[in-house]
C-alpha cells in the first residue's frame, strides 16, 4: 500500500489539553485503520507512546489481535522489528542480530474489549497517548453488528478511567473514532 490517509496532517490539527477525540469518516480502502496503526507504532518507537486498540465485545477483540501488526510488515515496514500479542497486550522488541540471542520486548499497546468496561477499568494501563476505536459507525444494513447499549457513554468512562491513571495532572490522551462513510 503505498497511499493511505494523512495522519500526520490530521495530527497536526491536535491541539487539546485535556483529552481530544477525533473523528474520522471516509471510504472504504483509503487507509485509514492502516495508516493509524502505522503512525502509532511509529510514535512508539520515536516517543515510547503507547496506544490501545478499543472493540466493541471480546469476539471482535480477539480477531482484531490476531495478525494485528502482519500487514505493517507484509508491507514492508518496521522490517527491523518483531511483534507478538500476549494476554490482551501487544509486544515489540528488535529483531536479534544473533540466534541465540533473546529479544527485549516491550509492552506497545493494550486490547481492551467495551463489554468487558467494568473489569478493563481495574486494569493499570501505563502511558496511553492514543486510542483506536475502528468501525465505530455501524451500516444501518449490517444486520449482524449492533450498537452497545450506552456505547459512548461506557467508551467515556474508559478513557476516563485509563487516563486518570497517567502520571501527572497535564496527561494529554487522544481517541480516534474511525468509520466508513456511510447511510445514516
Amino acid at each position: 500500500m503505498s497511499k493511505f490517509y494523512d495522519w500526520d496532517k490530521t495530527m497536526s490539527y491536535q491541539t487539546g489539553t485535556n483529552g481530544e477525540i477525533c473523528l474520522v469518516l471516509g471510504a472504504k480502502d483509503i487507509g485509514k485503520t492502516f495508516g493509524l496503526r502505522k503512525k502509532c507504532v511509529e510514535r512508539f518507537i520515536k516517543h515510547g507512546e503507547l496506544f490501545c486498540e478499543i472493540c466493541r465485545t471480546n469476539a471482535e477483540r480477539d480477531e482484531v489481535m490476531a495478525g494485528y501488526f502482519d500487514k505493517l510488515q507484509y508491507e514492508g515496514f518496521f522490517t527491523e522489528y518483531i511483534f507478538k500479542i500476549e494476554r490482551k497486550s501487544g509486544y515489540i522488541a528488535r529483531k536479534p542480530i544473533d540466534e541465540k540471542e533473546k529479544p527485549v520486548w516491550r509492552l506497545i499497546c493494550y486490547f481492551v474489549a467495551l463489554t468487558n468496561f467494568q473489569r478493563e477499568k481495574k486494569r493499570t494501563y501505563k502511558q496511553v497517548k492514543r486510542f483506536i476505536f475502528d468501525e465505530c459507525v455501524i451500516d444501518t444494513k449490517d444486520r449482524y453488528h449492533r450498537y452497545l447499549k450506552d456505547e459512548f457513554l461506557i467508551l467515556a468512562n474508559l478513557l476516563d478511567s485509563i487516563s486518570r491513571q497517567q502520571p501527572g495532572s497535564d496527561y494529554q490522551y487522544y481517541c480516534y473514532l474511525l468509520g466508513n462513510a456511510v447511510d445514516l
